[in-house]
């Protein structure tokens, strides 16, 4: 091995006894051995911190930091302290990667000079069933395998995880990116920052993790549901407030009305998510409310059909009336949550009538100027 690290991989541990061990064979594998394995045990209760030692006793490579637990986030700005590869990578410890994935990822930053790099994904479960990821930007991906614009930047947006990535070290350090700690769903925010910042992103469709499906993750247990929802409200609450005063962020104002556009969107998946606990819903829509009533006004919102429902919103009378339900291109309001309202579409907010509560709509039938922001 050369003394050059060219990647540092940061592995959080917590209580994954039954799945570190193939994490770390699938990392020690890789046919580029230019790497250092920074694995945190985040306060282990299991033999996971035994596993790791007997791997660090068979491999120079792993380095192992032990903390009392406080979480991913934590865990993951403590491996970065230590980490000095060219390029750094997360891994969850319970997923595994192609013997072949920091190689042709590094491989593709180095030829093209990419401050990130982003790779594919398997869905992977137990049972050895197995799916390609769901990225939202595959398609668009395969388009242009280089991104550069801002315009072009958000429609990488809708995918934040850090797993699947690779960032350059000296894009994290001279930004002082971390992640927020106590919080779920930290990858998103310190994906947005990483994605505003990069000079030039790149795609390595040919590099695979695999991205363990399991009952108990944070992202699957059904318990975690509305503490995720409050979380990533307040970790994009936070960084909305950031961008406001980012000296290092070109185009800055373009990303706050990137970023609040996500917000709503997010959000209104997380209610959905919450359906059949009501108090929860409301716990979490008053939230949402509260933000947006933090905001100069509903014109933040670009995108016409955001405006509409962030003006729906605000009438306090009618959000006390008032059920909601929403999928990737509607929203449906309903009386009591049983008899509809009104519908906004996301492809025809200038052609809602209707007029309820002091509601309106934002823009004439005429006005097809969102169709500029949604790249159509």
């Amino acid at each position: 091995m050369s003394n050059k690290i060219k990647v540092s991989v940061i592995i959080p541990c917590y209580n994954v006894e039954k799945y570190v061990g193939q994490c770390l064979d699938s990392v020690r594998g890789q046919t580029m051995p230019d790497l250092e394995i920074i694995c945190v045990n985040d306060g282990s209760t299991d033999s996971t911190l035994d596993v790791l030692n007997k791997y660090a006793k068979q491999d120079s490579r792993i380095r192992i930091i032990s903390q009392d637990n406080a979480g991913l986030s934590a865990a993951r700005n403590a491996g970065l302290k230590y980490a000095s590869g060219e390029y750094i990578a997360f891994l969850d410890s319970d997923d595994f990667v192609a013997s072949d994935y920091y190689g042709s990822m590094y491989l593709r930053a180095q030829d093209m000079d990419a401050d990130l790099v982003i790779g594919n994904d398997i869905w992977y479960w137990d049972d050895c069933q197995m799916q390609i990821g769901v990225t939202h930007y595959r398609n668009f991906a395969d388009k242009k395998s280089v991104i550069t614009k801002h315009q072009d930047k958000i429609r990488i947006l809708s995918a934040c995880a850090v797993w699947n990535k690779l960032y350059k070290r000296t894009l994290i350090t001279d930004n002082n990116l971390e992640f927020y700690e106590g919080k779920h769903l930290e990858d998103m925010p310190f994906t947005f920052s990483a994605v505003a910042l990069s000079r030039k992103i790149v795609f390595q469709p040919f590099s695979f993790l695999f991205y363990r499906q399991r009952n108990s993750s944070i992202m699957n247990n059904k318990v975690n549901r509305v503490r995720n929802a409050m979380d990533m409200l307040d970790n994009f609450s936070r960084l909305y407030g950031e961008l406001s005063t980012a000296q290092n962020i070109v185009n800055r104002d373009f990303y706050k009305a990137a970023l609040l556009e996500m917000i709503m969107r997010e959000s209104l998946i997380h209610y959905g998510m919450l359906a059949r606990t009501r108090p929860a819903q409301m716990q979490f829509w008053n939230a949402l409310r509260g933000f947006i009533a933090s905001l100069p006004g509903d014109e933040c919102f670009i995108n016409p059909f955001y405006r509409q429902v962030a003006k729906t919103m605000q009438n306090s009378t009618l959000n006390k009336l008032l059920g909601i339900k929403y999928n990737s291109y509607k929203i449906e309001f309903k009386l009591l949550g049983i008899l509809p309202l009104m519908k906004i579409r996301w492809f025809e907010p200038a052609r809602i009538k209707w007029l309820l509560f002091g509601v309106l709509p934002i823009r004439s039938s005429e006005d097809t100027g969102y169709m500029k922001w949604l790249n159509y």
